[in-house]
């Protein structure tokens, strides 16, 4: 799980330097808006990196509402800034693939030997 996170963080990190050397072109976001973003989740993503790598008693919590919240993002970035129709033709596959990344998420962090994990290093 914690590779997972850290490769959404890369590439977060990727996104937010690509944010800093766009062309002057018409976007359908505002520059600050990508960095924001970008940055955002990349702080989240490096953030639950650690804590899930220490065993921090915070950090499952961190990964499943951030999880969430990346998720509604998403999902409110592609519904209100794709404006092609090539954006919304990949909509249930990206509607399942949420769902199962946001299942195995859940199932990960619920299974036994996480909370003993994380129990063993609170304190």
């Amino acid at each position: 799980m914690c590779l997972g996170v850290i490769t959404l963080a890369g590439v977060q990190i990727a996104g937010f330097l690509g944010s800093l050397q766009l062309p002057d072109l018409p976007f359908a976001a505002p520059r600050a808006y990508l960095l924001a973003r970008s940055g955002l989740w990349a702080l989240w993503g490096l953030m639950a990196a650690i804590g899930l790598s220490l065993g921090a008693s915070w950090a499952p919590a961190l990964l499943r509402w951030g999880g969430v919240g990346l998720a509604a993002w998403y999902w409110a970035d592609r519904l209100l800034l794709g404006e092609s129709e090539f954006s919304r033709s990949g909509v249930p596959l990206c509607a399942a693939t949420t769902m199962l990344l946001l299942g195995a998420g859940s199932w990960g962090l619920s299974r036994p030997e996480a909370r003993r994990f994380f129990e063993e290093n609170r304190g």
